[in-house]
Order: structure tokens, then sequence, then C-alpha cells
């Protein structure tokens, strides 16, 4: 139904790239209020925190689009067949987990070599990871995105 919208390919990535954005903001959002409002961290980690949340999300969110298009299952008998046995629902949920859980855990390793800086060491090395995590998959999902929509329609 979506090939089949009055628009481009890219608005059409663009859009579903975006709701999901517009749909974890809130749910970001209202967990930072939380964290601010019970103290557990100081306004200046709460605000890197924010950041680090948003940067990861839009990586997911272009990570997701990538892979639901480069798996994408046009064959599937119904919707719920398409979520419970796709390596698209795999990959898009679980990849930037691992991503997340290899950043954290290389934070904690180099945060045991110089502990005097352990929570900076390990919120710097996982928002590098991010970092790399949203760039390359935006630079990935503009690269071939369109191709990928268009080889849907054929």
């Amino acid at each position: 139904i979506l090939r089949e919208a009055p628009m481009s390919e890219r608005m059409l990535i663009s859009i579903k790239t975006n709701f999901q954005m517009l749909v974890a903001l809130p749910c970001i959002l209202i967990c930072m209020i939380c964290v601010i409002l019970s103290g557990a961290l100081s306004l200046e980690r709460c605000l890197i925190l924010t950041v680090f949340s948003l940067l990861f999300e839009v990586g997911h969110a272009n990570f997701g689009m990538l892979m639901g298009l480069v798996f994408a299952r046009l064959d599937a008998s119904n919707e719920s067949s398409v979520i419970k046995r796709s390596m698209l629902a795999y990959l898009s949920i679980f990849a930037p987990m691992a991503i997340l859980g290899v950043a954290a855990l290389l934070g904690w390793a180099l945060s045991l070599l110089l502990p005097q800086t352990a929570p900076q060491l390990i919120l710097l090395t996982m928002s590098a990871v991010t970092a790399v995590f949203t760039v390359v998959s935006v630079l990935e999902l503009n690269r071939h995105g369109v191709a990928l929509v268009k080889k849907l329609s054929e």
C-alpha cells in the first residue's frame, strides 16, 4: 500500500523514520524528567543522557528502516507472521541493543584502566559508539534506501 502512495521514495523513508522518532520522543523525555526528579544524576548528566538517548533513537530509527527495506517480506500470509518469523524483527530490535551492550562493556573495561574517570569514560565510550552507529545508519539509509524501495516495487 505504501509503495502506491503519491510521494517520492525519499519522502516515504523520511516519514517512516521520523514517525518512529516522534513516537519515541515522549518516552525519552518522560524518562529524563523522572531521572531529574529523582535526583539520582546532576542536571548536566541528565542533559548528556538525553542527548545520548536522542542520538541513539535517530540511529535506531534509521537502522530499523534500513533493515525493513533489506529484509522486506512481501510474501507473508499475514502481518503477524512477518513480525514473528523474520530476520527484520530480530535485527532491528536486538542489533542496536547489542551495540549498546558492547559499548557499555568497552566503556567498563576502559574504566578499569582509569578508575578515577570511570563514569565519564563509560558515557564517552557509549556516546562515541552510538554516534558511529547513528552516522553509519543514516548514511547507509540515505545511500541505499531509495533503491531498496524501488526494488520492492518490481
